[in-house]
Formats: structure tokens, sequence, C-alpha cells
């Protein structure tokens, strides 16, 4: 009975592991679905700010509080697709160098190519990430015992 009872502990535990690791992945890929609909959002908000342009310069007419309105519009939505890069890049296990854009290892203080020093909010990001995962699994190990 020993070697049954072992087979079913065994198997919960890689059922587990690949339920979180499904769930991981459908994260993952619910935030690049959501950072793809941002970008498709800013470029067609580029689109219509070269048409007010376009027709303010024509027509003579002065549309700076649209292009404002909608300059402002574009600069929350690139915070927000930052913001969804940079969760990604976490996700990954990767941090994203704020003043070149290099992608370096989570545990990285400086960046690898420019050597800046590392955003303090990355590095509090990814730590608290890191220590949710390894929260969650010795819980479940104490559960399965």
């Amino acid at each position: 009975m020993g070697f049954i009872e072992d087979s079913f502990v065994k198997a919960k535990e890689v059922i587990d592991i690949a339920g979180k690791k499904t769930g991981e992945m459908i994260s993952l890929q619910k935030l690049k679905v959501n950072a793809s609909s941002l970008q498709y959002q800013i470029s067609h908000d580029y689109e219509a700010l070269g048409r007010l342009c376009y027709e303010a310069k024509k027509n003579g007419e002065k549309n700076e509080d649209a292009i404002a309105e909608l300059i402002e519009e574009m600069d929350e939505r690139k915070a927000e697709l930052a913001e969804l890069e940079r969760q990604i890049a976490l996700a990954k296990g990767v941090v994203i160098c704020p003043v070149c854009s290099t992608r370096n290892v989570i545990t990285a203080a400086y960046c690898n190519k420019c050597g800046s020093k590392l955003s303090q909010d990355d590095a509090e990001g990814s730590a608290g990430e890191e220590n949710e995962t390894p929260k969650e699994e010795p819980e479940k190990s104490e559960a399965e015992e």
C-alpha cells in the first residue's frame, strides 16, 4: 500500500505544479494581450493626432485643446503599457533598465549594458513576487504531508 500512496502523493504534486505553471502562463498571456491592445490604441491615437494636425494646418484652425487632450490620453496609455511591459518582464524573470531598456536578470543591481543602477521599485516588485511564490510552495507541501 505504501507504493500506491506514494504514487498518489507524487501524482498530486505533479498536478499541483502543472496547475500552477498553467496559471502563470495564462496570467502572462493576459498581460501580453492587454499590452497588444494598448499598442494598437496608441497607434490609432498617433493616426488621430496626425489627422488633427493636418486638418488644423490645412484649414488654418487651431485645435490645440483637442490635440492636448489626445496627447494626454496617449501619455496615459504609454504609462500603462510601460507598466504592463514591466510586469511581463518580471513574470519572465527579468528587469528592464529604465535608461537603455535592456533586459537584465532579476537579481542584477546594475544594468549589464549601460551600468545604471536598476530601480528600487523594480527590485521591490521582483522581491515581492519572488517572496510570494516560496510562501505558497511550503504551505502546499505542509498541507500535502
